[in-house]
């Protein structure tokens, strides 16, 4: 069981037990990700993934680490598309484990910047997320009469 999950349980049987009135407990759902019903929420996913898409341009990593890092790239570009939320978080971890490590090898291959094609496709990402999570952000606000 995923921790979000856990925490959407505890939240569940407090308000259950009367601790927590429902719309608190939707608002705490909300911040930690989930929508009411235990699904993720768009904006959650969405978030995450411009998080770690914001720290890739900074990257310095071998080269055929950057063709592994295009491919999930595309992968995102995929679920985003389809709106696959999953998909997308799962891509979302994937970039992340992906990305650089502390430890180099002495000698090891040359480390460089993200090649124009990775650059290209975190860019469109990165607008397209911040234009879907604006989107969703005022949905939210209107549905919560704010």
């Amino acid at each position: 069981m995923s921790t979000r999950t856990s925490r959407y349980i505890t939240f569940a049987r407090l308000a259950l037990a009367g601790k927590t009135s429902v719309s608190e407990e939707a608002e705490r759902l909300r911040r930690f990700g989930l929508n009411p019903d235990g699904s993720i929420a768009a904006v959650s996913v969405h978030s995450d993934a411009l998080d770690v898409l914001s720290e890739v341009l900074m990257w310095q990593l071998a080269a055929p680490r950057w063709q592994a890092i295009e491919e999930v790239l595309i992968a995102m570009a995929a679920a985003l598309q389809t709106n696959d939320l999953e998909a997308l978080a799962e891509a979302t971890i994937d970039l992340e484990l992906a990305g650089p490590v502390r430890i180099t090898r002495i000698g090891g291959t040359s480390l460089s910047a993200p090649t124009d094609a990775v650059r290209s496709r975190v860019v469109q990402l990165i607008r397209s997320l911040n234009d879907r999570r604006r989107v969703e952000e005022e949905h939210y606000n209107a549905e919560a009469g704010r």
